[in-house]
């Protein structure tokens, strides 16, 4: 009886350390084990209410190089150069392949302003594929890869990545315009400013985004569009996007502005004439006002007319060494006065003495 009380409680006790131990080890996860990172996708704002889906493809060794997980080792991908833009394309597609049979560890809709935002993700060296699993009617986006977390170029770490999507708009037989108008600040029309008109071009993804680098290029449409007599421009059948208008050159007596003026084309439509000037047509095209403001003039100096009153004379300015001058002289003209009545009272008393003898 003894034995068996002695063995329950040496039971008791060693089930009290396995549960202690499991507490411990619980309480004690490391803090970058959390999903912290996070994963912001932009697109373009058409691409409103398309959804993308996240998943974990490969984890990144100590030999920095890629081990696919299970579900992708068939996959055919190659991970061993995803720096380079075209291999990282490449091996994206092939995941997108398997991926879409599979459920994703997040999904996104991409929002009005075109962002799609893939918040608590894990960044413990995963390496995430970004795909759209439907190919939309409005836009197709390309698969990419995103290595969580990534360094930059300064070797500092970071858990949150911002990439510019590519994509195929699959709206091409939409066409919009744009109507630029050119005022001074009076808003009096302003002809001959010369624009360059420039198209936004989005480029290919790598598998880590640093600073956003090389994602877009922004591709030249003309080199000198130039206002006319109305102060008007016309851009037409435009493909719906993201375009800019820099001003090159001002008109005469006007001071430059080449802010660029960045644009959104959304929607089909098209111009016509009225009246000599440019007005919307079908649809809803964008229109701009851009204000030159003039040259300072500068200001000439006038002289004032001459006054009818005479100039007053300035008054003499009075010295110390004058005043010493003028005590001098003023003793010398006293002394010399009672001088001349000394001798005149004098020569008198003497005449009198004489006339008395």
């Amino acid at each position: 009886m003894k034995k068996l009380f002695s063995g329950r409680i040496l039971a008791l006790i060693m089930m009290m350390c396995v549960v202690c131990s499991n507490f411990i080890t619980a309480s004690s996860l490391p803090e970058e084990d959390a999903a912290d990172g996070s994963i912001e996708v932009k697109v373009v704002d058409f691409a409103e209410k398309t959804q993308l889906d996240l998943y974990k493809v490969a984890s990144l060794n100590e030999k920095s190089q890629y081990d696919l997980f299970d579900e992708y080792k068939d996959s055919g991908a190659d991970l061993s150069d995803l720096n380079v833009a075209s291999k990282s394309q490449l091996a994206a597609e092939k995941l997108t392949e398997y991926a879409v049979k599979l459920e994703p560890e997040k999904s996104a809709l991409v929002d009005s302003d075109g962002l799609a935002v893939f918040n608590e993700v894990e960044a413990s060296n995963i390496l995430y594929l970004i795909c759209q699993k439907n190919n939309e009617e409005i836009i197709s986006i390309s698969p990419m890869l995103v290595l969580l977390p990534y360094y930059d170029d300064n070797e500092e770490m970071h858990k949150t990545a911002a990439i510019d999507a590519k994509y195929t708009d699959n709206r091409k037989e939409s066409k919009g315009a744009i109507i630029l108008n050119k005022t001074d600040d009076k808003n009096s029309p302003l002809a001959d400013a010369v624009f360059k008109f420039e198209k936004k071009v989005y480029s290919t993804d790598t598998v880590s985004n640093s600073d956003n680098k090389d994602q877009y290029v922004w591709e030249t449409v003309s080199e000198a569009l130039v206002t006319d007599k109305n102060g008007q421009l016309v851009a037409e059948q435009l493909p719906l996007g993201e375009y800019r208008f820099t001003e090159t050159k001002a008109p005469k007596g006007y001071i430059l502005d080449s802010t660029p003026y960045d644009v959104v084309v959304k929607s089909e439509a098209t111009i016509r004439v009225e009246n000599n000037k440019y007005v919307p047509d079908g649809g809803t095209p964008v229109i701009i006002t851009v204000v030159n403001n003039p040259v300072p003039v500068e200001s000439s100096i006038v002289s004032e007319p001459p006054s009818s009153v005479p100039p007053t004379p300035d008054k003499p300015v009075v010295t110390g060494e004058d005043i010493a001058k003028f005590i001098i002289i003023g003793v010398i003209v006293a002394v010399s006065l009672v001088a001349v009545i000394l001798l005149f009272v004098l020569g008198r008393k003497k005449k009198d003495d004489d006339d008395t003898e």
